[in-house]
């Protein structure tokens, strides 16, 4: 039993300074903006990509586009828009609208202003089987 406890111990030690050490070397803080115009602190922690390439690799992609439909283009071109410009700036520029290239699988996204108000939109394309962000822009 004694000879146990002489090994249980530095092992349980080394344990305890490992779990030490891991919380001590904390991800760093970001600040983000949320929806409502707050700011947020948000921890992220860091990661490489290049670990997961193999489970990525052979999990088969879905038949579904990741982009299926108009709604679900502005929903995302909104998200991007909302990091890119100031937020409350894009609620003039809305209704978005919504176009489709159907031999290249790209959605185009842009704001709208009344014809009285001078000045220019956003825009997005986004790639339909994929979601890659191909483009963001802003006109005038």
């Amino acid at each position: 039993m004694r000879m146990e406890m002489k090994y249980v111990i530095p092992c349980v030690l080394m344990l305890f300074a490992g779990m030490l050490l891991s919380s001590c070397t904390s991800s760093p803080i970001r600040v983000a903006t949320v929806g409502d115009g707050s700011l947020e602190s948000i921890m992220v922690e860091e990661f490489n990509s290049l670990d997961y390439q193999g489970i990525y690799e052979q999990i088969p992609q879905p038949e579904t586009r990741y982009i299926p439909d108009a709604k679900v283009a502005i929903k995302i071109a909104e998200v991007i828009f909302n990091s890119v410009y100031d937020e409350s700036n894009l609620a003039a520029k809305k209704p978005f609208q919504v176009k489709f290239d159907d031999d290249q699988k790209v959605w185009l996204v842009h704001g709208t202003l009344p014809e009285e108000i001078d000045g220019g939109v956003p825009y997005i394309m986004l790639q339909q089987e994929d979601g890659k962000i191909l483009s963001v822009w802003h006109d005038k």
